[in-house]
């Protein structure tokens, strides 16, 4: 069975050289665990500040390695919350081969 949780990940007021150095890494695997499904959504605030992300796993565990494993989790204040459930709407964008 599957349960979403929903993390608030806090992100440091002052982003140092080596913060910003991970952002493409951190931005890849986050776009590949979107691709896989781990992830459900993955939002940034305005500030830049804080990070709400969906993750769906069979356990809270499970979820949290998967932001253990992100390239900026060490400057991360991690809070987690379990869910009764998680609405989004799905739009895929049908791309037409050109062949």
């Amino acid at each position: 069975m599957k349960y979403q949780f929903m993390f608030e990940l806090g992100l440091p007021l002052i982003k140092t050289e080596e913060f910003l150095s991970l952002i493409p890494e951190h931005r890849a695997y986050v776009n590949d665990c979107l691709a896989d499904g781990a992830i459900l959504n993955y939002s940034l605030t305005t500030d830049m500040n804080k990070v709400y992300c969906v993750i769906e796993s069979g356990t809270e565990q499970e979820a949290y390695d998967i932001i253990a494993d992100m390239p900026l989790a060490a400057f991360m204040k991690i809070e987690v919350r379990s869910l009764m459930f998680h609405n989004a709407v799905f739009h895929q964008d049908f791309q037409f081969s050109k062949n």
